[in-house]
Order: structure tokens, then C-alpha cells, then sequence
């Protein structure tokens, strides 16, 4: 969907900018967990269209700690950014999950599970995403 290819470039933009950062601020020292950190975060790079939500959020938390032993706090903290886009990513996903449901039950005029989709879709305020 173009909402989700918005967030892709996004995540991609952020993703390569934190990417040259993180090699500049490494450039001249060597360590295990700064070279792992920076194969996942390059993994991210050219890899996001392939990762859904949840599958980009465990390997920021995989890089997270990678960065925790390798540069402390301030490396993580500059995750976040990244982070809210992959929440983003994933809340457009499960939106995207029960529009689909509710669509289904709808041509299938399942009334139950339309209930229990227009439910979901309530809880998760869907008629505020724009």
C-alpha cells in the first residue's frame, strides 16, 4: 500500500543515515559488537522492504544491544527514531489485518465475525488513522 511504502523509505532514510553515522563514529576502532552492529543496521538498510513490523522491530532491539555493549546509551537513544517508525510500521499492519477481516466477513456476510471485527477495529481507533 502507498502508506506502507511511505513508511519503508522512511525507515530506509533513517535506517542509512544512522548507518554512516554509526561507521564515522566507530571509523578507527575495532570490536566484535560494533561490526554486528553494524551488519544489522546495514541489513535494515537494504532489507526493510522484505521486513514486516515486528520482524524490523526485533532487530532493532537485536541492534540495540549490540550498540549497548558497543557504544552505551547515546548509540540506543539514537535508535528511537527508527523504533517509532517500525511501531508505526506495525500498528499500519495490524490495520491493515483487520480491514482485510472485516472486508472478508463482510462478503461472506458473517455477522458474528463482523462484529467482532468492527469490535477490533474500535478498540484499535482506526477511525482516527488518516
Amino acid at each position: 500500500s502507498n502508506r506502507r511504502d511511505l513508511l519503508q523509505g522512511d525507515i530506509k532514510t533513517e535506517a542509512a543515515y544512522l548507518e554512516d553515522t554509526f561507521t564515522k563514529q566507530f571509523a578507527g576502532t575495532t570490536s566484535s559488537s560494533r561490526e554486528a552492529a553494524l551488519t544489522e543496521l546495514g541489513r535494515v538498510v537494504r532489507g526493510c522492504e522484505a521486513l514486516g513490523g515486528e520482524a524490523l522491530r526485533a532487530t532493532l532491539q537485536k541492534l540495540k544491544e549490540l550498540l549497548g555493549s558497543a557504544q552505551g546509551g547515546n548509540a540506543q537513544r539514537s535508535l528511537e527514531p527508527l523504533e517509532a517508525l517500525a511501531l508505526r510500521l506495525c500498528t499500519h499492519e495490524d490495520a491493515c489485518t483487520v480491514i482485510s477481516c472485516l472486508l472478508e466477513a463482510l462478503l461472506s456476510a458473517d455477522r458474528l465475525g463482523l462484529e467482532m471485527w468492527l469490535e477490533q477495529a474500535e478498540v484499535m481507533g482506526l477511525d482516527s488513522l488518516t
